[in-house]
């Protein structure tokens, strides 16, 4: 009985632990250089996942304060633009401490090139 107890006291605090909760994905998706027709494909596979929260954003809203006050946990950038904007490139710093700090970073497409510009990789990508 003393053991069955024991048990019972360890699975029920186990429960409430810190540990044991599943955190809420909350995607950051970044809408700048993507055409009206790819939007469409994006906005219907995010609907399938209805609990994802999707918070839309663009490059001015990429600072260290706005992602870490509406609790982003993944980035997504999907980009079929084959230009490469002065801003796209310096939000490398702030996507970098975000993954640095355990964020998550899912580039798409043309947004691959993103990671030559930030200096994160140093062989240039072809995007077939």
């Amino acid at each position: 009985m003393k053991y069955f107890v024991f048990l019972f006291l360890t699975v029920m605090s186990t429960r409430f632990c810190e540990a044991q909760k599943i955190s809420q994905i909350r995607v950051g998706w970044i809408e700048d250089g993507i055409s009206l027709d790819e939007k469409k494909g994006v906005n219907s596979y995010l609907q399938k996942h209805p609990d994802w929260i999707v918070v839309s954003l663009n490059t001015e809203d990429l600072t260290e304060v706005y992602l870490q006050s509406h609790h982003i946990t993944h980035l997504w950038w999907l980009k079929d633009s084959k230009n490469i904007t002065e801003k796209e490139r310096q939000v490398g710093k702030v996507i970098k401490n975000f993954v640095q700090e355990g964020g998550y970073l899912i580039l798409s497409m043309e947004a691959v090139k993103l990671m030559n510009e930030w200096g994160i990789e140093k062989n240039k990508f072809e995007i077939r």
